[in-house]
């Protein structure tokens, strides 16, 4: 019989092309690398069924918080058809979405109130990319992740993604664990606190002043 940890490198390595981006189906950008890392940190660190996970974003990644046997996972994506597939998929794979939330509406809108409720393990940022989505599902997945928690950030190549791999990487309180393809950062918060201090308090922001000459 397959372990659960075999269970979970056969999805991975598999990877169901889910997404619809206009030119047909196609696979995640999260490779096998990334996943197996994440999968790491929820088997041999949190273990299964001890772990409530958080994702903005869907798609492969979902599966796999599912298939590791989550205490809760919640997926934000306002993508309905999206949904349709991953829950076909995982019913053809015989994966439970019972522990799983899946939330078909935009993560600014929610964020703020599971945040006021919610608490957990693991946070994976990779919703929408742009201003000011990034630092929004950042700012409430921040009050979520508990102290001792993985911060997961995506796409770093992407400017706005980069600002926050930046202000994180320069944080204290923060600890940068591993880059993954140039692509993927996975912080570690060593802080209890639920929000970043104030500008003066955000090494990244005062070292890199804009200088004006008279």
């Amino acid at each position: 019989m397959n372990t659960n940890k075999e269970n979970l490198e056969n999805l991975i390595t598999d990877n169901p092309k889910l997404h619809d981006w206009g030119r047909g189906l196609v696979s995640g950008g999260l490779g096998p690398p990334i996943l197996s890392k994440i999968t790491t940190y929820l088997l041999e660190e949190f273990g299964e069924s001890n772990f409530c996970s958080l994702e903005t974003g869907a798609g492969l990644s979902t599966l796999v918080f599912a298939a590791a046997i989550p205490k809760r996972h919640i997926a934000i994506n306002p993508d309905h058809e999206l949904k349709k597939r991953i829950f076909d998929e995982a019913e053809r794979r015989s994966i439970s979405l019972e522990n799983v939330e899946y939330i078909t509406e935009f993560s600014e809108d929610v964020l703020p109130d599971l945040a006021k409720r919610e608490a957990v393990d693991l946070a994976l940022i990779d919703g929408g990319h742009g201003w000011p989505t990034v630092f929004v599902d950042f700012c409430y997945a921040n009050m979520m992740l508990r102290k001792g928690g993985i911060m997961i950030v995506d796409d770093i190549t992407l400017y706005p993604c980069t600002a926050l791999y930046m202000l994180l990487k320069h944080q204290p309180g923060w600890v940068l664990e591993e880059i993954i393809y140039l692509k993927t950062a996975f912080f570690r918060k060593e802080t209890a606190a639920v929000r970043l201090p104030d500008f003066g308090g955000q090494p990244y922001l005062t070292n890199n002043l804009i200088q004006h000459r008279t």
